[in-house]
């Protein structure tokens, strides 16, 4: 489990570039370019000064004093210090999560503990991205402007991006207190629901039918990226901190981040061939159904939710053989 501070940091970068990211219709795009870079960069930069080095990472180096003030910052007063410092301990140990190589840690994959929760991590990134988040970021204007409403496009476009930083702050908020799994098939279904719903606009709109449906496409829009931001959004890297062991994080997180910047830019590459050459509706039908996946996923996702990250680790430790006793049968 990431502490407050640490799910605070994870979740601040996403919260602030939102802010900025439609902004341009106000905004000369030098200006933007300059807040956008220093808006999220200063707060980064100091909670990097003022928060100490991960215990999980401490305890790797051998540095268990050192380990032990981190676990002492992070965790509550009452909190058994302690027993967890030893818990982290053993488990790298056991898990050979002292410092190694990066030939070493491929090897480590072999092990099922270590390539479960990385696919895991890896998949929830790729549901979130084919859900269609590049294109709605991306080409939000040309959404607006190819659907002919009397919306304008830029308007609509900081709607959006208020919404999503509205809808990241109520994540922020829920994450520790529903969990993750619920926040996550909860976010498939309303994805699902707000692509399938433009797509039902621009099906309606081919057919002749799309007069006194102009605020259908903000609606669709809005409601896709409320919830997408509710759990597609940041679920994936908290869960890329919690569940990929720390013997191959280094690979781990590695790989998930690739996939998600490789599924981003496929996504965004793709929707103006897809547009032209499939209807603009089966166009977002298709993110709809890859919006729906998220809920399969969700179902065998472990909850993360209160639990150190030994014990998230000893979920997908294989579990040991029981050998019956001679009086068995």
């Amino acid at each position: 489990m990431l502490s407050g501070p640490e799910q605070a940091l994870s979740l601040s970068l996403p919260v602030l570039s939102v802010i900025f990211h439609n902004s341009n219709s106000v905004m000369d795009w030098r200006w933007l370019a300059i807040a956008s870079a220093l808006v999220p960069g200063i707060p980064l930069f100091v909670s990097m000064l003022v928060l100490p080095e991960s215990p999980q990472w401490l305890v790797k180096k051998g540095r268990l004093d050192a380990a032990h003030k981190s676990l002492r910052y992070f965790r509550s007063e009452d909190h058994n210090v302690k027993a967890e410092l030893d818990a982290t301990y053993s488990n790298i140990m056991a898990t050979e999560g002292a410092e190694i190589s990066v030939w070493e840690q491929i090897g480590l994959f072999k092990k099922t503990q270590n390539w479960k929760p990385t696919l895991i991590v890896f998949l929830v990134f790729m549901c979130g991205q084919f859900s269609g988040f590049a294109v709605v970021t991306a080409y939000t204007v040309d959404i607006f402007n190819e659907a002919n409403t009397n919306i304008d496009a830029n308007s609509a476009t900081v709607i959006v991006g208020l919404v999503r930083f509205i809808s990241t702050l109520v994540s922020a908020v829920l994450l520790d207190r529903t969990g993750r799994k619920p926040l996550l098939i909860v976010s498939a279904i309303g994805s699902c629901v707000g692509m399938l719903s433009i797509g039902v606009f621009f099906y309606l709109k081919g057919a002749g039918f799309s007069s006194g449906l102009g605020l259908l496409p903000l609606a669709s829009l809005l409601i896709y990226v409320f919830f997408n931001e509710l759990g597609y959004g940041p679920i994936p890297w908290l869960l890329s901190g919690e569940l990929i062991p720390l013997a191959v994080r280094t690979i781990g997180n590695g790989v998930a981040v690739t996939a998600y910047s490789l599924f981003a830019f496929i996504i965004g590459l793709t929707f103006p061939h897809l547009t032209s050459l499939l209807p603009t509706y089966i166009v977002f039908w298709l993110y709809a159904l890859f919006s729906l996946s998220g809920v399969a996923l969700g179902l065998f996702l472990p909850e993360t939710r209160g639990k150190t990250l030994e014990e998230i680790e000893g979920f997908f430790a294989p579990k040991p053989h029981r050998i019956p006793s001679d009086d068995e049968p």
